[in-house]
């Protein structure tokens, strides 16, 4: 991303100049988001994190978005999403400090639907004062496998080594061929 020249005294931006550093910005956080919401077109980021007039957007509220993955039943929902042989995977450690599983969903496109194709229970490393808070895609050296890592804290606060994530990999899903690959085998309909 480039800097930009000065605002001139404009609050909020410095012109349309800054609106492609804004978007790689958003795509970027986009990324890494623990909660994606969408409008079909746009993609917002929950304030508080990056501030965007919807003017950038084309005048499409806020409150118009609705969330990517489902969150009924969820109290927190730190997912993040990797693209895996033309699907779009989400890991979800559920619930934060307080749950004990990890959800793996799959969509075909990065909007959704998300559907869930697998749970992993999130462990801990001890049985008192430990807990989970977090499962993140690593990338992996082998394309036959999707890495991830899961946080691990210590309720008392104590600095030892629980601290340290753990890793383990599942198996990717397969890959599927996307309406060109189709077509450019003769399959189209």
């Amino acid at each position: 991303m480039l800097p930009v020249g000065d605002a001139g005294g404009r609050p909020f931006g410095r012109g349309p100049d800054v609106i492609a550093s804004l978007t790689f910005f958003c795509l970027l956080l986009l990324v890494f988001a623990v909660q994606l919401f969408l409008v079909p077109g746009v993609v917002f980021i929950p304030s508080g994190l990056a501030f965007v007039p919807g003017s950038l957007f084309g005048g499409v509220e806020l409150a118009a978005a609705v969330p990517v993955i489902d969150t009924a039943g969820r109290m927190v929902n730190a997912s993040q999403i990797t693209f895996a042989n033309n699907n779009w995977m989400s890991i979800t450690k559920v619930d934060d400090w307080w749950g004990d599983r990890i959800l793996i969903e799959q969509s075909l496109r990065p909007t959704g639907p998300f559907r869930v194709v697998g749970e992993i229970a999130a462990v801990p490393k001890c049985a008192v004062d430990c807990n989970t808070y977090f499962a993140s895609w690593i990338p992996s050296p082998d394309s036959a496998l999707l890495m991830y890592g899961l946080s691990h804290n210590r309720w008392d606060g104590v600095a030892t080594g629980v601290y340290r994530p753990t890793f383990a990999s599942i198996p990717a899903p397969a890959r599927i061929l996307l309406p060109a690959d189709r077509c450019s085998l003769g399959l189209c309909g």
